[in-house]
């Protein structure tokens, strides 16, 4: 009887299991007939490993995958068009594609360079016929060929000259410009839009085109280039021994053997050497071809999706802007940066907070298990209870002072005592609105020591240390009244804030500075101006009212300090004033 029961029991099982799988069959086929499943191809021109693909592929399938309620299969080609490009590797290429999806419904088609475009329009009606194609391709070349009714996609070019004017703008003393590229055909394409817009700068700059030269050729010239160049690295895919490159490892040999500022097009080469630019972003292109995707998987016809232009932002490397000495503030607004170094205080505070909680924890635990211990003795000894109230506000006491100190860290730059750069900001903000209120005159001296980079380079970075420390001494002591604030602003910048203080009384502070700072007599033998340290100031006064902010005074000490330095250094010039030499 038991075994009787234990075969109908197994019999329904194996039933209910059975109905399950014929009903997701079923459910499949269902939505097969009714186009729930849809699919989707994506034709590369390169081999795998092309960063600006991978970074282009990995957008679509995030963008599509997160699409609810819409099931989308998506098969990836990686054609190698772009280092085959001949007629007999695409006939071979349209045979493997012909097997591999002939029974495959395909839905929707993403060609990706111009060489597969070029493919499609060989082979595409012969076995993707009336599919919608989405292109990514470049417009000069595109413009070549006739948009087909299936068709539509982005235009992604590249932004030669705003590059190039900001890397002018930043680097104003340059003579030379070098440029990088290399043998193959998107190689000279590209070179050839750089010739064109670069001839519009030929009578003021020198030129030089290193193009399709073997690797280790051109890293040799690179080597010996000179002063005052920047370097404007197109695209090199291959070299002029025909050996097959990737341009971001390339881009790391340039860097490391040029002492040069490099300069690019595509945001797949940040992170590897260049400084940055108005930069081609494969994510973005990615997304939009995506978001386009789905209006054609929705029922949108290709001619009801416009055709748009690839997307740029300006993108830089803080660890090339550090080496260059380029600060942000030169940077457009809106530049997005990247791998910069994070402080101390940023990696770790955390760890400061958790300990705190943790050390907060214990000791209130410690509390609670001391005082359940005496709880029957505080019922009869009151003097206990007190002795025991009064150690909780010691340790609150305690607790509180550990809490005022770190503050105090938190405000304070660890190298030179003086406050760091986010205290500044905060109390800039409240003197902001209080001389606003009151129409009282504020004054900010902004300060530099001249020719760091170079002092660092000749002493070594302890030595630089050590008179950071030396000139913050002597800036502190100048800070006499107590609503003065004195404070690290960044490198070897420094900044003094001087509440209801007008220009003259800001310029004879700023010029006090500057005597203590050559009274202390640090050597530079590697200034460019003089024997040993000093400093360049920018002064500005404004009185707040409601129509500007507290950038305007900032902005304003900034130029003042650039003319300084521009002027020679060592210098005082008081904005919208004459400059004064140290």
């Amino acid at each position: 009887m038991e075994l009787l029961k234990f075969l109908i029991l197994k019999f329904l099982i194996i039933a209910a299991v059975l109905a399950a799988v014929q009903a997701d069959a079923a459910d499949d086929i269902d939505a097969l007939s009714h186009g729930k499943i849809k699919r989707v191809l994506i034709l590369n021109s390169t081999d795998p490993g092309m960063p600006w693909q991978s970074i282009f592929d990995e957008a679509i399938h995030k963008k599509l995958a997160s699409v609810p309620g819409m099931e989308i299969e998506i098969f990836t080609e990686f054609t190698g068009i772009e280092a085959n490009y001949t007629l007999d590797y695409m006939r071979l290429l349209h045979g493997i594609l012909k097997y591999k999806y002939e029974k495959i419904a395909i839905d929707l088609i993403v060609a990706s360079a111009d060489p597969v475009i070029d493919f499609m329009i060989l082979y595409g009606e012969n076995q993707f016929s009336n599919i919608p194609i989405l292109f990514v391709a470049e417009k000069e070349k595109f413009q070549q060929i006739r948009l087909q009714s299936n068709m539509t996609g982005v235009f992604e070019t590249v932004e030669i000259e705003d590059t190039l004017k900001l890397a002018l703008k930043l680097h104003p003393k340059t003579k030379n410009i070098f440029v990088v590229s290399g043998a193959s055909e998107y190689d000279i394409f590209y070179e050839n839009k750089a010739r064109k817009v670069f001839k519009n700068y030929g009578n003021d700059f020198n030129f030089i085109y290193l193009s399709g030269l073997p690797m280790d050729e051109l890293l040799e010239k690179l080597r010996r280039v000179p002063k005052y160049t920047i370097l404007f690295f197109m695209l090199m895919t291959q070299d002029g021994d025909g050996r097959r490159l990737i341009p971001k490892n390339v881009v790391t040999q340039i860097r490391e053997a040029s002492n040069c500022p490099v300069y690019g097009l595509w945001d797949t080469f940040l992170g590897s050497g260049i400084v940055g630019g108005n930069l081609s972003s494969a994510e973005v292109a990615g997304d939009k071809i995506a978001e386009m995707g789905l209006r054609i998987l929705n029922g949108d016809s290709p001619g009801e999706v416009p055709v748009v232009k690839g997307s740029f932002r300006y993108m830089f490397d803080w660890r090339e802007l550090e080496r260059w000495g380029i600060k942000e503030s030169h940077l457009p607004a809106d530049s997005i940066i990247r791998f910069r170094k994070v402080s101390f205080w940023e990696a770790y505070k955390w760890y400061f907070i958790l300990y705190l909680l943790v050390v907060a924890a214990c000791g209130l635990g410690y509390l609670r298990y001391r005082t359940r211990s005496f709880e029957k003795e505080l019922k009869k000894q009151e003097d206990i209870k007190k002795t025991l109230e009064e150690k909780v506000k010691e340790r609150t006491a305690d607790l509180e002072k550990a809490n005022t100190k770190l503050e105090r860290l938190s405000n304070v730059d660890g190298l030179t005592s003086l406050f760091n750069r986010r205290y500044f900001d905060s109390v800039l903000a409240k003197e902001w609105k209080r001389h606003s209120r009151n129409n009282l005159p504020l004054s900010l001296i902004m300060c530099d020591i001249d020719y760091f980079k170079k002092f660092n380079d000749t002493y070594g970075h302890q030595a630089g240390d050590d008179c950071l420390k030396m000139v913050a001494k002597a800036i502190k002591m100048e800070v006499k009244r107590p609503s003065d604030i004195a404070a690290r602003y960044g490198g070897e910048e420094f900044v003094l804030l001087l509440p209801d203080t007008e220009s003259n009384g800001a310029l004879v502070i700023a010029d006090h500075i500057g005597g203590a700072v050559e009274n202390l007599n640090i050597r530079h033998s590697a200034s460019l101006i003089k024997s040993i340290v000093s400093l360049s100031f920018g002064v500005a006064t404004i009185n707040p009212d409601p129509t500007h902010d507290s950038s305007d005074l900032i902005l304003a000490a900034d130029k003042a300090l650039y003319l300084s330095k521009n002027s020679g250094r060592d210098r005082i010039t008081v904005f919208g004033g004459k400059k004064q030499n140290g």
